[in-house]
């Protein structure tokens, strides 16, 4: 399961875009797009609609985008629950 930092640290590689100018574009200071992208701190889930619109995220990407920063501000017992899920899934293929 990918980490909403990595996650959004690959997403602005693949576009091109730099934590200055992402940070920029949601309103936030540069430290904290680092800090969320190093996976050392977790964006605010009442800003997730402005983060995902300033990487013009559409349909499936929006969605496993949005899910990623909801999973990361879940308390860490939700989270170890959800990847055993997926691990369970993911076996039975």
């Amino acid at each position: 399961m990918e980490l909403f930092g990595s996650l959004l640290a690959r997403l602005l590689r693949e576009r091109g875009i730099s934590q200055r100018k992402y940070a920029s574009l949601v309103g936030v200071h540069h430290t904290l797009i680092n800090k969320v992208a190093g996976n050392l701190r977790q964006p605010a889930w009442s800003r997730a609609d402005a983060w995902a619109d300033a990487l013009e995220l559409r349909g499936p990407e929006r969605e496993h985008f949005l899910d990623a920063m909801h999973l990361a501000a879940a308390s860490p017992r939700v989270r170890a629950m959800v990847e055993r899920l997926q691990s369970n899934r993911n076996s039975n293929r």
